[in-house]
């Protein structure tokens, strides 16, 4: 098979700076390959501009090749293309890809941030070997010799599975993206987005169309982290059963991004799950006219009359918005509605009241809780509108009210699974110990909780409910057991869904994901009352 080689540049998240990749097509086809000689090192290079070093090294033999992660001598691990077979096996893959030699084998939990740590008193259970089995979709390899390919949209989807970001490719350039880069908040297109769609949109050629289609069965059937919560056998059977597969591969790229949108707002149907930016094929106004028309499906538009309804009864109480720390007399409230990092150094600088960060409200509180003749009796975590964030935030979190923060992650990919115990450093004095938490200080803990609070707004309250020094008042919360991983398809499209990392917690040994979210200990039926925060103080005074 004769390839024919185009290089073409390579944008990392901004229209700036780009270097180039080599694409190889086979003769009279759109569909791009790349060298694994070549992939080898363009991913190490790409890799290291995250700090994330890696070194690969590649072993040639016949129609086999196996291309090697070592960290050193006796510390190797193989990912094997079979191109006799036609399949990918990768006999560790959490290993594979994970940071550094001594980091955790659970991607999801594995970055120690300055203001929380991951203790010694960790559990790790190493998965299963898994197997690409490329044949199965309709996907081919190809060898040229000593030269060996791999179709780009196929290692674009096993190499960036569990990384927080995807590539898509538009026929003139390879971009990278989070899955939010294209446009900005008020979805207008940023620079980046302009460039990304600066092709003409065109008819996708059979070949693609099917290509496409077939990649997203393979990249969901993997990496889709709710399938077997949702009952999906594979993607092809839901495809077909629902009349999906000709949509998805059709040449029409409008028609395929209706197929996708519909498939992850209607089929998949997660809050996890959304769909990002249409095809470049299909023109930048595509992506808006879909929103327009099509709704956000039922899950996320439950959740957003929701948050709706409870966003109008805080703002009769809270007008101005609602603080990060409240006292209403012995009673300490913590609110934020997103789990996020610091935006500054508190180590050279205390948190005020004025942060809006969860590591600076979570700190600021603690100073205030636990200063000397404090009047505080109760203190009040306000989840009630957290739709989620940054885990080593909700970790913060979870040790500033409990000490010791066991969060437990299983990889429905491989099988693997990971317990990490977290620390907080509350007053980041370095020192990881019991000045950095609300735990045995004679406080009364709880945390307010509604269908709203989703992701790891409901991680937290599992993790509460199971020790039970916390207690939940409100609505059960509104699960949401993965991560977020961006995908892309071949002809272009981007979304969000539920990632294979499963937040869980650990009971008696076994892994239970929490994706059904959990109820209250005190059920509240008029949610408005958890913002008259006078009554609600003078209710849980009265409980025992």
């Amino acid at each position: 098979m004769t390839m024919i080689c185009k290089n073409v540049p390579v944008y990392p998240f901004a229209p700036q700076s780009p270097f180039g990749i080599n694409l190889h097509f086979p003769e009279g086809s759109e569909i791009p390959y790349v060298s694994l000689d070549e992939w080898k090192d363009f991913f190490a290079m790409f890799m290291e501009i995250g700090d994330f070093e890696i070194e690969l090294k590649l072993e040639k033999d016949n129609d086999k090749v196996t291309m090697i992660r070592t960290f050193g001598e006796g510390f190797e691990f193989p990912m094997v293309f079979d191109f006799t077979n036609n399949t990918i096996s990768v006999m560790d893959y959490n290993f594979f890809f994970i940071e550094k030699k001594d980091g955790t084998l659970i991607r999801l939990h594995s970055t120690d941030e300055g203001y929380v740590k991951i203790g010694e008193n960790n559990n790790e259970l190493v998965g299963d070997e898994v197997t690409f089995d490329l044949s199965a979709y309709d996907i081919k390899m190809t060898r040229e010799e000593d030269k060996y390919y791999v179709p780009f949209q196929t290692i674009v989807d096993i190499f960036f599975g569990e990384l927080p970001y995807t590539a898509a490719y538009n026929g003139e350039g390879v971009f990278f993206t989070t899955g939010e880069g294209f446009y900005d908040d008020d979805d207008e297109l940023t620079e980046f987005g302009k460039l990304f769609y600066s092709v003409e949109p065109k008819t996708l050629s059979e070949e693609l169309g099917r290509f496409s289609y077939n990649e997203l069965r393979l990249s969901l059937d993997h990496f889709y982290g709710l399938k077997d919560l949702h009952g999906i056998k594979s993607f092809e059977k839901l495809f077909s059963n629902n009349a999906y597969d000709q949509l998805l591969s059709s040449t029409d790229p409008k028609n395929a991004d209706v197929g996708l949108y519909q498939t992850i707002h209607y089929i998949i149907n997660d809050q996890h799950s959304r769909y990002l930016s249409a095809s470049p094929y299909s023109g930048a106004d595509f992506t808006k006219q879909l929103k327009d028309k099509l709704g956000q499906g039922p899950c996320r538009s439950e959740t957003i009359a929701i948050k709706t309804k409870l966003l109008e009864k805080r703002k009769k109480f809270y007008p101005d918005g609602v603080p990060g720390y409240e006292e209403v007399g012995d009673t300490a409230f913590i609110t934020f509605d997103g789990f996020t990092k610091p935006r500054r150094d508190y180590s050279s600088e205390a948190p005020t009241a004025d942060d809006k960060d969860t590591i600076g409200i979570i700190c600021y509180a603690m100073a205030q809780v636990l200063r000397e003749n404090s009047p505080i009796k109760n203190v009040v975590l306000d989840l009630s509108l957290n739709l989620g964030g940054a885990a080593p935030a909700a970790g913060f979190v979870i040790s500033s009210f409990l000490g010791d923060a066991y969060l437990s992650v299983r990889d429905s990919l491989t099988g693997a699974c990971g317990t990490y115990a977290y620390k907080s450093d509350s007053n980041f004095d370095r020192e990881f110990d019991e000045k950095d938490t609300f735990a045995n200080k004679d406080l009364r803990l709880f945390c307010l909780t509604s269908k709203v609070s989703f992701s790891c707004g409901n991680l937290v309250p599992c993790i509460f409910k199971q020790g039970g020094d916390v207690a939940l008042i409100g609505h059960r919360s509104g699960g949401g057991a993965c991560g977020v991983t961006p995908m892309s398809t071949a002809s272009g499209s981007v979304f969000n869904t539920s990632s294979n990392m499963q937040l869980s917690f650990l009971r008696n040994g076994s892994f239970y994901d929490v994706d059904q979210g959990v109820d209250p200990d005190y059920y509240i039926h008029d949610l408005g009352f958890l913002y008259d925060r006078k009554a609600l103080v003078e209710y849980i005074n009265s409980l025992k």
